[in-house]
């Protein structure tokens, strides 16, 4: 409860902090590349978490990638972002990018 009250009132940096994979997001050089990289490991590694049986892998891989989109349409709803359309430090999209390729 006192996770979800801190959350909400400082909704605008964590959604910067979401959409940013975690402060990767705000190198200075390359911040899509070095979210790439991030997400390589953490990928790898969910295949050693979820299920063995195939058809339930698929099913909880799926479910992850739909609860990350959601999180990060709603972190977009929150953070506040200027009219640029595609700000270099949102590196949320590299991520999902590299969840459907795998």
């Amino acid at each position: 409860m006192v996770l979800v009250c801190i959350i909400m009132k400082n909704l605008f940096y964590f959604a910067r902090f979401c959409l940013s994979l975690f402060g990767v997001g705000f190198f200075k050089k390359a911040p899509g590349t070095a979210g790439s990289l991030v997400s390589v490991p953490f990928l790898w590694g969910m295949l050693y978490v979820l299920p063995v049986f195939l058809p339930w892998r698929v099913l909880v891989f799926w479910i992850i990638f739909v609860v990350i989109l959601w999180l990060g349409m709603f972190c977009m709803r929150h953070a506040r972002i200027p009219s640029q359309y595609d700000q270099q430090w949102i590196v949320l999209d590299e991520f999902l990018g590299m969840m459907v390729s795998v």
